[in-house]
């Protein structure tokens, strides 16, 4: 194959890397792993007794920092510095060992708890990229490469391979999950595809949905480089191929998002021998920028469009924008026009979160108008979906979330709810079950069609903070309203998405519940105070002694008002 994969090898070659020791991690969390720069004595001796031990550098540093960044930002892990009384998770220090056979580091595979060393030979620094983060791979439960030469990842020891590979991050990502803690929307865009939230499946969008639209071409008119888009799951695929011109820094690729921000560059330079292929989020209002720096016109790459066949050779900087219609090549300096293509993906976003059945007005009615209660059910029954047990009510707290949340829902479409008392019917109920952590579902929504009412369930072992649980239970509610997963890469800020990281309804929810139920249009309270129903039966009282009737009328306004109809499916 060349060195070149497709997904199914991919997938193969990362299962082969895991190991079966890994870090404990809750599901639901991220792991937070602490690391420190060891200072040793320098006559000390490692594990494997090498001695002439000494601290990483500053640039060994910044450079085993940058790797643990990409991990943290691609897989459940997160990375913090330890502080002074704290040992670290990952202990990194050099030791010098001269000669031929001098291994050029080593590390511990992952402890249940406690400390991983990793060490590197300062004597082969020229290697340092590739060595640390083969290491960092085995300090977090990656194995060797089957193949000891592969190029497809870090953990073989093909010494062309310098960064993580699709296998490499597979592999950490199917021992410890994808990333549920991005709080930038710099790093959403670094994510490829969506977390699973509640279990472990994992999915990579097969080769075969991206085309190819764009080609860059060598002089010798090799190919150079190639981007293909999946617009289906919105990404873009980068491959870089294993012949590159000679010369410092040749070309700089990057991809900026809407907002004009880079969130990925490529500076390839020099004579690069080794194959790439990089998957990045890319829908309506990305663009591709390509800079050229070769002086002479003659040295440029030349780039030809897929689609239309056409060839040009590039100029010091070239721009294309996607739009609905596909890539266009912009003006350098072009400002980018985005509110269409934004508002356009928005709306589609929306439409991708209806689900098949919602709840139903009669024509003659307003607003639907759902009832709630917050039961408080016997601890040892289980619940009607997944069987859970260990069940509570809501607490204070998680009532004024619940409710906070309904009220803006009411606000802003054509739902109102009413809480009612716990003995009596509800379409929506509330309830806690704790599974302790046991690979269980952070919640559900139970919607029943034949009692006509929905249940919906938090675990309490997830609710570590506020921001969290409002998370889960704005995500069950949208469920029990007819909202499904959102399933946009790279996904809009929604709540539907399966990652804990959005804790609010975002303007995509509320779209969508809006194209369900139409926006607020609120009914007028029935008057019930005493001096306007003695006003109302004054009304029709002709004279004194007279029985008053029931209003036909008012009794049917009332009613419309406040009549439920059960949700059927359209």
């Amino acid at each position: 194959m060349n060195g070149i994969y497709i997904m199914s090898e991919i997938g193969a070659l990362a299962k082969s890397l895991e190991h079966t020791q890994k870090w404990d991690k809750n599901p639901y969390k991220e792991r937070v792993l602490t690391y420190r720069f060891f200072k040793p004595k320098y006559n000390g001796k490692t594990t494997e007794g090498h001695t002439n031990l000494t601290t990483y550098t500053d640039e060994q540093k910044r450079i085993a920092k940058s790797v643990l960044d990409e991990i943290a930002q691609k897989t459940g892990l997160e990375f913090r510095i330890a502080q002074d009384d704290e040992a670290g998770n990952l202990v990194f220090a050099n030791y010098d060992s001269k000669g031929s056979f001098a291994p050029g580091g080593y590390a511990d595979y992952p402890p249940q708890s406690g400390t991983s060393q990793i060490w590197t030979n300062f004597d082969d620094m020229y290697r340092f990229n590739r060595l640390i983060r083969h290491e960092i791979g085995h300090a977090l439960g990656l194995l060797h490469a089957p193949d000891t030469s592969d190029p497809n990842s870090v953990m073989s020891y093909n010494h062309v391979v310098e960064e993580l590979q699709p296998a490499d991050i597979l592999a950490l990502q199917n021992l410890y999950g994808r990333d549920t803690n991005d709080n930038t929307d710099d790093k959403r865009r670094l994510k490829r595809g969506t977390h699973i939230r509640r279990c472990g499946t994992e999915r990579f969008i097969p080769p075969e949905n991206y085309q190819k639209k764009l080609t860059l071409r060598g002089a010798d008119d090799q190919e150079f480089a190639s981007f293909s888009i999946d617009k289906e799951n919105s990404m873009l695929r980068l491959h870089l191929n294993k012949k590159f011109k000679h010369g410092s820094y040749y070309t700089i690729i990057s991809i900026a998002n809407r907002k004009g921000a880079i969130v990925f560059q490529k500076n390839i330079k020099k004579n690069n021998r080794k194959y790439s292929r990089y998957e990045i989020p890319f829908s309506d209002g990305y663009q591709i920028k390509i800079v050229e720096l070769a002086k002479e016109s003659e040295d440029r790459l030349r780039i030809s469009n897929d689609v239309t066949g056409m060839t040009e050779v590039l100029g010091e900087e070239t721009n294309f924008l996607m739009t609905a219609t596909g890539l266009q090549k912009q003006a350098v300096g072009h400002e980018i026009k985005n509110q269409t293509s934004e508002e356009s993906h928005i709306n589609d976003v929306a439409e991708g979160l209806k689900g098949g059945s919602k709840w139903n007005k009669e024509a003659h009615q307003e607003r639907i108008i759902l009832r709630y209660q917050y039961p408080t059910p016997q601890y040892d029954a289980t619940t009607s979906k997944y069987n859970y047990t260990n069940l509570t009510g809501y607490t204070d707290e998680q009532k004024e979330i619940t409710k906070s949340v309904l009220d803006e829902i009411a606000e802003k479409t054509g739902l109102a709810f009413s809480q009612v008392a716990n003995d009596q019917d509800a379409d929506l109920s509330f309830i806690n079950y704790n599974t302790h952590g046991e690979g269980a579902n952070a919640g559900f929504t139970d919607y029943l069609p034949a009692s006509q009412m929905s249940t919906i369930g938090t675990d309490t072992f997830n609710h570590t903070n506020r921001e969290i649980f409002r998370s889960l239970v704005s995500h069950q509610i949208g469920h029990a309203l007819g909202l499904n997963h959102s399933s946009f890469h790279p996904r809009h800020d929604s709540v539907m998405s399966n990652s804990l990281d959005i804790a609010r309804l975002q303007p995509v929810d509320i779209l969508a519940l809006q194209k369900l139920y139409g926006v607020n249009k609120p009914v007028p309270e029935p008057k019930l105070g005493v001096e306007s129903l003695v006003q109302e039966m004054s009304a029709f009282v002709s004279s004194p002694g007279e029985r008053v009737p029931a209003h036909q009328d008012q009794t049917e306004q009332y009613n419309k008002a406040f009549h439920l109809t059960k949700p059927t499916p359209f």
